[in-house]
């Protein structure tokens, strides 16, 4: 894939693309590229990119609720 090598900004992209196909483009949503963003968050959350996605405790005692990262 040409492109950005950066997971997140790679899934940033492809998730641009499959929000935005049926407004700019006129066409109908590929799910390639839903599979491409999902792909690649999850990239981006197994390479370490987020250190903190699993680590529930960093989130505080009201959990995710009212995490702003």
């Amino acid at each position: 894939m040409n492109g950005p090598r950066n997971s997140y900004d790679r899934a940033r992209y492809a998730d641009l693309v499959w929000d935005m196909a049926p407004a700019i483009a006129g066409k109908r949503r590929d799910p390639a590229y839903a599979r491409m963003a999902i792909d690649a968050y999850f990239e981006a959350v197994s390479t370490d990119r987020y250190p903190d996605a699993y680590n529930i405790s960093s989130l505080g005692p009201t959990g995710w609720i009212c995490s702003t990262t």
